[in-house]
């Protein structure tokens, strides 16, 4: 079957054959997390999915029958990591659109980042690329102007029970050490 999932026509969509590669890797259903008669949660499947890969992948594609079968398609890209390079250019680009006299915030919103996922970035991953992208605007003595780098992950909408439309999601923030009004509380957002 890996050799089926190979040959399909990613090319039409700018996907070289170098830049991925499929593997098959089979297991046992009996003592996986599909041998129950209730469904894995997600949280398991990764866990499962690590164990016989030995990468850390949530994106997941998995068709089961409990106690009989699965199959998992796990992707994982071979071409280097751009997301931070590309996020952290355009964020220097914006840096530039500021007076250079009064404070500036830049924020970034990840729209497709879910709110769990930014959190657990902000609680467990060490020198992630949201610290290393603020890090180096802060570095650039040209840009103390800059108050802070806020990180938005996915964003939800309501109705409040007063019946106005709103919105809740989390924020990832850095203020910058060297901007004159790091202190002034008129600018701490949500702190």
């Amino acid at each position: 079957m890996a050799e089926d999932v190979t040959r399909a026509p990613f090319t039409d969509h700018g996907v070289t054959r170098e830049s991925w590669e499929v593997d098959s890797i089979p297991f046992k259903i009996a003592g996986s997390p599909f041998d129950a008669c209730y469904a894995p949660d997600s949280q398991q499947q990764t866990t499962f999915v690590q164990s016989l890969t030995g990468i850390l992948n949530d994106r997941l594609l998995i068709h089961a029958e409990q106690g009989q079968a699965a199959f998992i398609v796990s992707i994982q890209s071979k071409l280097p990591e751009r997301t931070v390079a590309a996020t952290y250019q355009t964020m220097k680009e914006g840096a530039t659109q500021f007076s250079g006299t009064r404070p500036g915030l830049i924020l970034a919103a990840f729209q497709d980042l879910p709110a769990a996922d930014l959190e657990d970035i902000a609680h467990n991953v060490k020198n992630n690329g949201c610290q290393g992208i603020s890090a180096r605007l802060f570095k650039n003595m040209a840009r103390q102007h800059l108050y802070g780098v806020n990180y938005l992950g996915e964003i939800t909408y309501g109705v409040r029970p007063d019946g106005v439309l709103g919105s809740t999601g989390i924020v990832y923030k850095f203020i910058n050490d060297a901007n004159p009004y790091k202190a002034d509380v008129r600018l701490r957002l949500g702190a």
